[in-house]
């Protein structure tokens, strides 16, 4: 059924505008009233009225005397990024992590805490609650946190803020996560599936931070999720849940998963199948060093030091990641493909590894078009990425900011 477009009415308008001289603010330093209008198309008039308002807003500052062509003066404006504050957190299946940023992205405090996964969510939404409780009355006094961003492990339905599924971790299938931290705040909260988060974290701030294009994020944890960034905006599809290559088959006859699938990807390349394998297999290599401790660390640093079991286990791993890159680039044909999560503890060998496997599949034009890195953020990614996702919906709505101001 077809179904009308709605229009577009003033307000929409100068929200878009506003939206737009922040987004420009945020990519440089300084700029002045002329280059902003310049750049934007719009009126002299109309970006003097919208920098006033972010004047009164302590959205920018005036920091003196420019000299432009022909020698004329104007005054700089730049964005106060320190003013305000976000909150970042990032739910995994053993762990929470929970950050606190500027509007620049600029850490200011950052904590993990364990969670047991089969205790089921109660407990640990408790947890959650409490550290953003703590956060919030820090700085409630000055107004400082705007925004509060909250990522989480998939397949999220974003319309119904439930996690549908996620594997050894109960329970949070029949909770609204999305219902329950956002009445527990009166501060704007937001929700985005992790793998997305990280992805915009590195689109804004990666080593291959660019304007346009396409970026997939492949995180690899305890799950295997990707996001999808193409020109600077996520790619979620219908329900939310684009990017779930987790849950793509690699091997037609392999194990039934969760998700009613066979041979899914995550089985075969998530922390979680790491570790089971190098367990499953230390019968058959009495000698390896991982016999004492197989944990994740400890299995890429044995592959570094060329131990025959971890060498055999992660050269398998990677195979499989292999085919599901070379899935996700013959699909969306983008310009980088960023991997992120525990697996870039193992350095550049095993990435090396994984590009062989990658280029053995993908014909010689794409994959020499096509960049395929580890994360280079030292940080938190996903934490980080929350913050930026609660930080453009507030700088896209700056009604909300107006209203949480008593503007």
């Amino acid at each position: 059924m077809y179904t009308r477009k709605k229009g577009t009415n003033l307000l929409d308008v100068q929200e878009m505008n506003r939206s737009l001289l922040i987004k420009l603010l945020r990519s440089n330093n300084v700029w002045t009233r002329a280059g902003l209008a310049k750049a934007t198309g719009l009126k002299r008039a109309t970006i003097s009225n919208i920098i006033n308002d972010f004047l009164d807003w302590g959205l920018v500052n005036e920091i003196g005397i420019l000299y432009g062509e022909k020698n004329r003066r104007s005054i700089g404006i730049s964005l106060r990024s320190d003013k305000y504050r976000v909150i970042g957190v990032r739910l995994s299946r053993n762990f929470f992590s929970i950050g606190l940023f500027d509007l620049a992205g600029v850490e200011y405090s950052y904590k993990v805490e364990k969670i047991d996964a089969l205790a089921g969510p109660d407990i640990a939404l408790k947890k959650i609650k409490k550290e953003i409780t703590n956060l919030v009355e820090k700085n409630r006094q000055q107004k400082k946190i705007i925004g509060i961003g909250i990522a989480i492990p998939g397949p999220y339905f974003r319309n119904e803020g439930r996690i549908v599924l996620m594997t050894e971790f109960p329970g949070w299938d029949k909770i609204s996560i999305k219902n329950e931290l956002k009445k527990a705040f009166d501060i704007p909260v937001y929700f985005e599936h992790d793998a997305n988060a990280a992805a915009i974290a590195e689109w804004w701030y990666g080593t291959h931070s660019r304007e346009s294009g396409t970026l997939i994020f492949i995180f690899i944890t305890e799950g295997v999720g990707s996001g999808i960034v193409i020109d600077g905006n996520l790619y979620r599809g219908n329900l939310g849940i684009a990017g779930e290559i987790g849950h793509t088959t690699v091997k037609a006859d392999g194990p039934k998963c969760e998700c009613g699938n066979n041979g899914c990807l995550e089985h075969y390349c998530s922390t979680i199948a790491l570790v089971r394998e190098v367990k499953n297999g230390l019968i058959n290599y009495p000698q390896s060093i991982l016999n004492k401790d197989y944990s994740v660390n400890s299995i890429f640093s044995a592959f570094n030091s060329e131990d025959k079991l971890a060498d055999k286990v992660i050269k398998e791993f990677l195979k499989f990641l292999g085919y599901g890159i070379v899935n996700v680039v013959n699909s969306f044909n983008p310009d980088l493909v960023i991997i992120g999560g525990e697996i870039i503890q193992a350095g550049p060998k095993l990435l090396e590894i994984l590009k062989s496997s990658v280029k053995e599949h993908l014909l010689p034009e794409i994959y020499n078009n096509t960049i395929l890195e580890f994360s280079s953020l030292k940080s938190d990614e996903v934490v980080l990425g929350a913050s930026l996702i609660a930080i453009n919906k507030v700088l896209q709505n700056l009604s909300l900011l107006k209203e949480h101001l008593n503007i």
